[in-house]
């Protein structure tokens, strides 16, 4: 009897969720109400939590267009900004520490400064906000809000909307997948503590995809919408 349950719990976690060479379960909009059932573990880092260090990036300041102003986009019922937010704070990082990624992808933002970092009548997403932008854009959501750019090392978008989605990558406890992915925090806080969303279009497939990352080491950018 045991060894049927071990064999079935088993069964359910690999039907869920798909696992990278750093162990991260990877899933994408249509598993995550398995998620939020208890069916699949949040998909976050495996390694420990407890040994952990608190990321120190370097913080490069006064890049371009760190200005108030912002293009928009309308998307369905919803209002979002068109690029990545660029404002000054502390917390913040130029991917690769180099302050022309600022001006092309934006900045990088730690969680907790990313939830306060939108102006006066806009606010950080959460995960329902998400996916009711993933709602409206229907199949194939992730190559309609990829920005059309060599940037890209291939599957570049069409960029449906406007939403103008760039593959500055992430810094999580180093810079990575520049060209690859373009990643947003949530403002929803992961199952697991410490941890919070993160949402990302990928150039290897086509979807809004979802992760989970430890707040202390991660920064990603973060695109705010309309209250």
């Amino acid at each position: 009897m045991f060894r049927f349950l071990f064999i079935l719990l088993v069964a359910l976690f690999w039907g869920c969720c798909k696992e990278n060479a750093c162990g991260d379960c990877i899933g994408t909009e249509e598993d995550h109400q398995l998620r939020t059932t208890g069916q699949c573990p949040d998909n976050f880092e495996n390694d420990s939590f407890e040994n952990d260090v608190p990321y120190i990036p370097y913080i490069p300041m006064n890049w371009e267009n760190s200005s108030l102003s912002f293009d928009t986009v309308v998307i369905g019922s919803q209002t979002w900004m068109a690029e990545n937010l660029r404002y000054e704070a502390e917390n913040v990082a130029c991917y690769d520490n180099d302050i022309e990624n600022c001006n092309i992808f934006g900045v990088l933002y730690d969680w907790e400064t990313a939830k306060t970092i939108c102006p006066a009548g806009w606010h950080l997403p959460s995960d329902m906000e998400w996916s009711i932008l993933a709602d409206f854009a229907g199949s194939n959501v992730g190559t309609k809000l990829k920005a059309d750019s060599k940037l890209w090392i291939s599957g570049e978008g069409t960029d449906d909307y406007g939403f103008n989605a760039l593959p500055g990558g992430f810094y999580r406890n180093y810079f990575e997948e520049i060209g690859e992915t373009a990643g947003f925090w949530s403002a929803t806080a992961g199952y697991q503590f410490g941890s919070a969303h993160f949402r990302y279009v990928k150039y290897s497939n086509d979807k809004l995809n979802i992760a989970g990352f430890w707040i202390n080491r991660t920064m990603a950018y973060v695109r705010c919408v309309k209250d």
